[in-house]
């Protein structure tokens, strides 16, 4: 049983948190961009910091472990609710659908209709 990944799989891991901290810093020096997307920003720097805890808990309890594969179940989770809102902050901002509307009532519909009704 493996009990440590090999030291090609720690080589490439390292490169990876290289270049997404270089992403990071990037994206951070184009102040436009780091101010318009925000959700992809909050991926793009979870991401990074993500690679560096798992590459610890790799170091500290080893990838067989236990806590190795809650703490990556965990991050993972959190990864995936992350991407569903990148993917929305792209529908929004790209496609121009309006997603960023948020209706709490059937209520608060009928009066906007009512209101665009009035103007027209």
């Amino acid at each position: 049983m493996k009990h440590y990944f090999s030291l090609i799989e720690y080589a490439l891991w390292v490169s990876i948190i290289f270049f997404q901290f270089v992403a990071c810093w990037i994206l951070f020096r184009r102040k436009i961009f780091f101010n318009s997307w925000k959700v992809f920003r909050y991926y793009l720097f979870y991401m990074a910091g993500q690679s560096v805890v798992l590459l610890a808990l790799s170091f500290l309890v080893g990838p067989t472990s236990m806590y190795y594969a809650v703490g990556y179940y965990l991050v993972d989770f959190i990864e995936a609710i992350l991407i569903n809102l990148v993917v929305l902050e792209i529908l929004v901002k790209v496609l121009a659908l309006e997603g960023n509307k948020i209706k709490l009532s059937r209520k608060a519909v009928l009066r906007e209709q009512r209101d665009k009704l009035v103007k027209q």
